[in-house]
């Protein structure tokens, strides 16, 4: 009961604590440090530490008591209450500000407030939609986040199989009721933990059993190779029909022996290569250096950040796969994304 009412104002009530701690503890200290003497009209006497006369604070209440310390050890007194009373009253903030952010967070991630959107992949050969990734934002207390916002957040408080089963388990509903008829890729960004969890197939089948959509499981080189387990947990899931990318590849610390022990399906070129390709000739030697790699390890290329037609065509010579980029749709709404796909007629 007090902790709750203690995280409606965590700052407030911090700094109250953290002024009753420091004059308790001032008192107390003030106590055992002085001499102070009762007058003897109230029958007792009490002394503790005498100090000498030429350094010494007297305070009299008359009739009551006499107070007498050294003024030195009496400044250095309350600067050690000071230190320590703030101390006490950060880490009680700290404390609060943690405990409110968890809940606020796990109150944040219920289905309800995950907004999915929707960014579509083009093929570059037949420019058809083929595919779809799915991005996130929340909507909580009336405000929406971005994804920079919260997963930090989120990553700190290790939930981020919480946000990944909210996101497909939405998208796939809102996926289904817009009747694609076509094999249609969909692609989720996921994280070591959500692979070694062993949820994903579970949680797919459950939402979605039939067959129409292919599921494309994006993880960062970093993520992969982060944990040992991870890898065969994603070679179990390619066995199970699901497409594995290596998401922002080129940003990192990319090999070619990662890439041949994470036997990737797809390999997603970061955003920051594509947009430089009309700017810098060294970053277009490094995106036809990947296309090469890719064809070595069978994988397929997904070029995102895609902003205007020139970069196409520099991608389209360079036989990349797929595009992905704001030149065909910034990631939209699962209504927009309908009438998208009516204008392409993919529904």
């Amino acid at each position: 009961m007090i902790l709750n009412l203690m995280l409606r104002n965590p700052y407030k009530n911090a700094i109250i604590i953290t002024i009753f701690i420091f004059f308790i503890t001032l008192l107390i200290s003030i106590y055992f440090i002085t001499e102070v003497s009762y007058y003897e009209d109230y029958g007792y006497h009490f002394s503790v530490n005498k100090c000498e006369k030429e350094n010494c604070l007297y305070l009299n209440l008359p009739l009551i008591f006499e107070i007498k310390t050294s003024i030195s050890f009496l400044f250095l007194n309350v600067i050690l209450n000071i230190v320590f009373s703030l101390f006490i009253g950060t880490s009680l903030y700290s404390f609060l500000k943690n405990k409110q952010e968890k809940i606020n967070i796990h109150e944040a991630l219920k289905e309800k407030n995950i907004l999915c959107y929707y960014q579509p992949i083009i093929d570059l050969k037949s420019f058809k939609i083929v595919g779809c990734e799915v991005l996130m934002r929340l909507e909580y207390q009336n405000k929406i986040y971005q994804p920079n916002e919260v997963i930090p957040l989120i990553m700190k408080n290790k939930l981020s199989w919480k946000l990944t089963e909210g996101i497909i388990r939405k998208s796939i509903r809102e996926l289904n009721a817009i009747n694609i008829e076509k094999e249609f890729k969909i692609a989720y960004n996921i994280t070591a933990t959500d692979v070694n969890n062993d949820k994903i197939k579970s949680l797919v089948n459950k939402s979605y059993p039939n067959k129409k959509f292919k599921f494309n499981l994006e993880i960062t080189e970093h993520e992969a190779l982060s944990e040992s387990n991870t890898i065969i947990e994603l070679q179990k899931l390619q066995k199970e029909g699901f497409l594995i990318s290596v998401d922002d590849f080129g940003k990192g610390y990319s090999n070619f022996a990662s890439l041949r022990e994470i036997n990737p399906d797809v390999l997603k070129i970061d955003k920051s290569f594509i947009f430089a390709l009309n700017k810098e000739t060294a970053k277009e030697s490094f995106v036809s250096t990947i296309a090469e790699i890719s064809k070595k390890i069978n994988a397929k290329i997904v070029a995102e950040g895609v902003e205007d037609i020139k970069v196409i065509g520099k991608l389209k010579e360079m036989d990349i796969d797929y595009v992905q980029g704001y030149y065909y749709s910034k990631p939209i709404s699962i209504k927009d994304f309908e009438y998208y796909l009516k204008a392409y007629d993919v529904i």
